[in-house]
């Protein structure tokens, strides 16, 4: 009976309801879907050409700063395969139909000046095989395929590949150069975000898409490669533990007084741990930042004005001071650091960071490597 009253009460809502005045008109679904496809195409190319622009900005600071990467170096030869499970599987269905993408690997992208644009791979080859092993295909031939350049890391000198351009087979052989040994990924999200994880550079997409030049770009992709050069990850890892053993005394303390103290204070001291020189770090990875796009051939003039715009979007950035820097104190630090380096281009001088006497012995040196790392 309840719910019989609840029925006719919403039906009256209903119908006393306003309702529209005009004819609006008819969208049959199968016409939407149509449109749906091309939308999701749309989308695809927009993302496809922004991984692109990553990787375009991003692999000069990779080569040209490897000075600064110590052993965190690896021979690369300057290409993004991928096949139709590239990206996402609800973009699957539009990678092949935009694209012609299929299961078998293919060239997505050649970095200009690479290796492998020296070589004379294109865009659209079909890699067949990697010194006579044949190339998979499917979902894991991607996977497959870098596994199996890992296992050369031992063997010097070019890589042999046989690709397929159109109903040709053809050998090319790739001489890889030395670059920093970090992967460059676009992460599909909308936030203005990026970070390091001592093996990746992610940026999101909605970063991407906010950056007005290349050369933005390249400041923030610098700054996260810094992170990596000078191990802010594992430096905050070892800082978190130290921390956790601290809070772990004060733990153990309690307990000897009779008090279960159910480990609070561990967890207070891994997180405090984990902070512990936080805007340090952020501000030594603007300052080696700038100096990887220096040496990645970037203007460095102007990159402070990033920080400003950052501050429009943000405003709350131009006071809040807590894991990181104020948006005036990143501006006024790059600014200095430009000028800094501008110093030294003029004397001829090499363009390295200042360490601090007593941190001299630990300026990394670089070391030869031996295979290209891979690239997607």
């Amino acid at each position: 009976m309840h719910k019989y009253l609840i029925t006719i009460l919403l039906s009256a809502m209903l119908v006393a309801c306003a309702t529209p005045q005009t004819r609006s008109p008819e969208v049959t679904s199968v016409a939407a879907e149509i449109e749906a496809k091309k939308q999701r195409e749309l989308a695809v190319q927009a993302l496809v050409e922004t991984e692109r622009r990553l990787y375009t900005v991003g692999y000069p600071l990779l080569i040209r700063g490897m000075s600064l990467c110590g052993d965190k170096v690896s021979p690369s030869i300057g290409m993004i395969l991928w096949n139709s499970y590239h990206f996402e599987k609800e973009w699957q269905d539009a990678l092949k139909s935009k694209y012609g993408v299929t299961d078998l690997v293919q060239v997505s992208y050649i970095a200009p000046g690479s290796p492998a644009e020296k070589a004379g791979i294109r865009a659209g080859d079909v890699p067949i095989s990697l010194s006579g092993w044949p190339v998979p295909v499917g979902e894991n031939a991607l996977k497959e395929f870098w596994k199996k350049l890992d296992e050369h890391k031992q063997k010097a000198g070019s890589i042999e590949l046989v690709i397929r351009r159109g109903s040709e087979d053809m050998e090319v052989s790739v001489v890889p150069e030395s670059a920093c040994d970090f992967m460059l990924v676009l992460a599909n999200e909308d936030s203005k975000n990026a970070y390091a994880d001592g093996k990746r550079i992610v940026i999101h997409r909605g970063l991407m898409d906010f950056f007005k030049t290349d050369e933005e770009a390249a400041l923030v992709i610098a700054h996260e490669l810094a992170h990596n050069t000078m191990g802010h990850i594992d430096a905050k890892v070892q800082n978190a533990v130290i921390g956790g053993l601290i809070g772990l005394l004060f733990d153990v303390a309690a307990a000897a007084g009779g008090v279960n103290t159910q480990g609070q204070f561990s967890d207070l001291g891994t997180k405090a741990g984990a902070a512990a020189y936080s805007v340090e770090f952020e501000k030594e990875a603007d300052y080696v930042g700038l100096y990887l796009m220096a040496l990645g051939g970037y203007q460095i003039d102007g990159a402070a004005d990033f920080w400003r715009r950052m501050a429009i979007q943000d405003p709350r950035s131009i006071q809040l001071r807590s894991t990181h820097p104020t948006t005036p104190e990143r501006f006024v630090g790059i600014e200095k650091t430009v000028a800094e380096i501008k110093e030294k281009i003029v004397r001829g001088a090499p363009l390295e960071p200042e360490f601090k006497k007593e941190d001299n012995k630990k300026k990394k040196t670089v070391s030869e490597p031996e295979f290209p790392g891979r690239v997607e």
